[in-house]
């Protein structure tokens, strides 16, 4: 059998198959440094190849701007008369999501990112961004506004049908230096 050469690797994945399952792995990769995932190629690298690939071909781009809101290089490729799928990842600048929730790919696995986790990885996005530039003294109020702003607007992205608003008084708290 035909092997692909390059390991598995925080940023090299390998299926034997496609499964919805794995857009929050696509979301994890845009979220962390990109990837490639190679689907139709088992974990010792052979190509073992995909029915339905044309199926495939339209439907894995599809669900992943439709579920996303990003755009990947999705392509055919083709070894030893076996046909497998290659799909590019490129690292996002701005926060993705899948159904509402926040995926990270640290090491060989895929991490849902909640509370600390999931604020600190929004900061980080921001100031790597441009999005908001680091300070000496970034006040706890400045950072809660900003995250409910932040909340607010995707709430109202995905939610057409959010009947009452919630306003939150800001407190003052003591500086967070960074």
């Amino acid at each position: 059998m035909a092997k692909i050469k390059a390991r598995e690797s925080q940023n090299i994945e390998y299926k034997s198959t496609w499964h919805d399952e794995y857009l929050k792995w696509i979301c994890g990769f845009a979220n962390a440094q990109g990837a490639v995932m190679y689907f139709g190629v088992n974990n010792d690298h052979e190509v073992i190849g995909l029915d339905n690939v044309d199926r495939l071909m339209e439907d894995i781009p599809n669900k992943i701007v439709t579920t996303m809101g990003i755009v990947v290089d999705v392509n055919l490729c083709h070894l030893e008369g076996l046909d497998y799928i290659e799909v590019y990842i490129e690292p996002s600048n701005i926060p993705i999501n899948y159904r509402g929730k926040y995926y990270y790919r640290s090491g060989s696995t895929m991490q849902e990112l909640r509370g600390p986790a999931f604020q600190q990885f929004v900061l980080k996005k921001m100031v790597a961004h441009g999005m908001m530039l680091p300070t000496n003294a970034l006040h706890l109020t400045t950072l809660t506004a900003m995250l409910l702003t932040i909340f607010s607007v995707r709430v109202s992205m995905h939610s057409a049908f959010l009947k009452t608003s919630v306003k939150l008084q800001p407190r003052t708290c003591l500086p967070i230096y960074i």
